[in-house]
């Protein structure tokens, strides 16, 4: 308080007593002993009541206790039932929850994580997938300056996601109770399963695969590869303590057409506790029809082999160079790029008129335009000599296809010559131009359809920096070769453009994420943002048939199908108003990742322990690891002390007293007949 609010507080009592005496003392004949009560009364009202004009602020000192956390996680997969600690998780659960001393001392946080990571009321065990990196992810997220216990009840398998063990926060100490017996259990199992979704019709394909020992002794075992009733593969092997894996590659034929699924079993000459990972599952699509894509160029550019490595990225497409001159046959390909387009391709653009070869035209500093702009009448160019490096804009309006943003505004500028041009077709632009931070309005790949011909427009040379780019960010080529092979597959297409689009895999393994993704388009075939699109999923087996609504995203309707069981289901979506229909189906392949393990992953959990200046317990342990949380010195309850400014007019019993002042002053003199 400052000494002018003290002044002013002065006044105000010295004005409250002048006022009363004035009142009731002055040239006043009340009864001394009735005057002095009533003065007592109308001195507090009317003082309170000036207090309350001038609002004085008063300091006030708050403390506040603060307890540490205790952020508790539990494995809630379905591996802890697979490995029979599932009891011991709950009682854990239980003892937390009950434990007084712990509560008092800890504010205790309770999660619960599998594929995602949740707040916690009771165990399951339901999870498919188990993602142990949501637990130190969420702890940077929520707990940055707290001071944070944590308690890390798993069995260490992490099936999906980053690798968990790098990832904690190392001034947040980590309490692992390892669940699972850490006894080495005799297994045998199928592990990693590498093969291609897809495999040419009566081509051979790879399978690479292969099998893991858990044991001391020495072990015969047989494994085989069946798909139905037939065996279409079988090998021995033996496994001793220093060689307990073995890598095996095979090669099997691809017939028939369409989804086949394939089983490898292993049996050895011992009894195992666990026999559910020694069978496995995995599928291919055999397709009967090999894409062919000419590329056209009569310049030797690195554009050419960029293109032509990531279209052949995808195993069931053949891609030719070839110069204009040597074209015989058109007939021959699905779809063809045309390199920078000269005098030279004349010939390829008169045979076309006819054939009406879907077609995608790459234009750069050695393109003659004036030559385009005779043999073609979708877009007129005017360009100059000088040359321009354009960046790529993004365009999430785009509709022709399906495909996500994969940083193409981060992408390196391509080259082509300054000028402008203008389309006469109907255009559907994927990535539009710019020039540093100015925005062309003008596409720099962009796609046309005139009847039953499809055209890609490329308005840069130098493409091959992008996938470089692609690798230098990923460390892999695979976004670049997917965004390519997606504009090849839609040229490679001879269907009509249908009204309603569906996309999806033919085949999923079982906890893999399903989704199912599709386009509805309007008469004039422009992207409908208002359709309502409903699927009806059929199991095959069962019959059991469930609908559900799509949700709309930027240029897309998607749907995730979660908790489907293994098995083939038939489905059809809908669009409500145009009644527009598409009907296929897909098969989900039977495959428990959470049942493969048959102790805990010990090592793992030990590490993040030390790793933290935590501890490592085991499932038997529990009792002692609260006990230890409850006498750990390190985590103590901080009192903070805060001052807080309040004002006079926000204490609400001062107004109250006035009030109350007042009606027994006036009580009073109504009782001694002074009104």
């Amino acid at each position: 308080m400052n000494v002018s609010t003290f002044i002013y507080i002065v006044l105000a009592l010295i004005l409250a007593g002048g006022i009363t005496y004035f009142q009731y003392f002055y040239k006043n004949t009340i009864e001394e002993k009735v005057r002095n009560l009533l003065s007592i009364f109308r001195f507090f009202a009317i003082f309170g009541l000036l207090l309350l004009l001038l609002n004085p602020k008063i300091e006030r000192t708050i403390f506040d206790n603060e307890k540490p956390v205790l952020a508790v996680f539990f494995d809630n997969s379905a591996s802890i039932k697979a490995l029979n600690a599932a009891d011991i998780s709950k009682s854990f659960l239980k003892e937390i929850k009950t434990q007084s001393e712990l509560n008092d001392k800890y504010d205790v946080h309770l999660y619960g994580f599998a594929q995602d990571l949740q707040l916690l009321d009771s165990l399951n065990f339901k999870g498919q997938q188990t993602q142990l990196a949501e637990v130190p992810k969420n702890l940077k997220g929520s707990y940055k300056q707290t001071s944070t216990a944590v308690v890390l009840v798993s069995d260490g398998q992490s099936t999906i996601g980053a690798d968990y063990r790098y990832s904690f926060d190392p001034n947040k100490r980590v309490f692992t109770l390892i669940l699972g017996d850490t006894n080495t259990i005799v297994d045998l199992k199928i592990g990693q399963i590498n093969v291609n979704k897809y495999a040419l019709y009566k081509n051979k394909f790879p399978v690479e695969f292969f099998v893991e020992y858990n044991g001391f002794k020495s072990l015969n075992a047989n494994v085989s590869i069946r798909k139905g009733n037939q065996q279409v593969y079988t090998q021995s092997l033996t496994f001793n303590n220093n060689q307990k894996a073995k890598r095996l590659e095979v090669l099997l034929e691809a017939a028939p057409v369409g989804v086949q699924v394939y089983t490898i079993s292993v049996e050895g000459n011992v009894a195992e506790q666990n026999k559910v990972n020694n069978n496995r599952n995995f599928a291919i699509e055999v397709i009967d029809q090999k894409s062919e894509i000419a590329i056209v160029s009569q310049l030797t550019h690195p554009d050419v082999g960029a293109l032509k490595r990531a279209i052949e990225s995808n195993k069931y497409r053949k891609v030719t160079v070839i110069k204009p001159a040597d074209v015989q046959n058109l007939g021959n390909y699905n779809a063809m790029i045309l390199y920078q387009p000269d005098q030279s391709f004349q010939r390829l653009f008169d045979a076309n008129k006819n054939l009406k070869t879907n077609t995608f035209i790459i234009t750069g500093k050695h393109t003659d335009f004036t030559f385009l702009n005779r043999v073609q009448d979708q877009v007129s160019f005017n360009m100059s000599n000088a040359k321009e490096d354009y960046l790529a804009t993004y365009k999430r309006d785009f509709s022709t296809f399906i495909l996500d943003d994969v940083g193409f505004n981060s992408l390196p500028p391509i080259e082509n010559a300054y000028g402008s041009f203008k389309f006469n077709a109907k255009h559907d632009d994927l990535l539009t131009a710019r020039i540093r931070n100015l925005a062309l309005d003008q596409p720099l790949l962009t796609f046309t359809e005139q009847g039953l011909q499809k055209q890609a427009w490329l308005f840069g040379e130098n493409i091959w920096k992008w996938r470089l780019q692609y690798h230098m960010t990923y460390q892999k080529f695979d976004k670049f070769d997917i965004f390519i092979d997606k504009i090849i597959q839609y040229l490679s297409s001879q269907d009509k453009k249908r009204q309603l689009v569906v996309q999806h895999e033919s085949f999923y393994n079982s906890g893999e994420r399903i989704e199912i993704s599709a386009q509805f388009f309007n008469k004039n075939f422009e992207f409908d943002e208002t359709a309502k699109l409903q699927l009806t999923l059929k199991n095959k087996s069962t019959n059991k048939t469930t609908i559900q609504n799509f949700l709309r995203g930027s240029n897309a309707y998607k749907l995730d199908l979660e908790g489907l069981e293994a098995g083939a289901y038939t489905f059809t979506v809908t669009e409500s108003n145009s009644k527009a229909s598409y009907s296929s189906s897909f098969e989900i392949i039977p495959f428990d990742v959470e049942k493969q393990f048959p102790n805990p992953n010990v090592e793992a959990l030990q590490y993040v322990a030390n790793q933290t200046d935590g501890s490592a317990y085991y499932q038997n342990q529990g009792s002692q690891l609260i006990k230890d949380l409850v006498n750990d010195k390190r985590y103590q309850t901080i009192q903070k002390s805060k001052q807080v400014l309040s004002s006079l007019i926000d204490w609400y019993w001062l107004l109250v007293m006035i009030l109350l002042a007042l009606a027994i002053e006036w009580l009073l003199r109504k009782y001694h007949g002074l009104l």
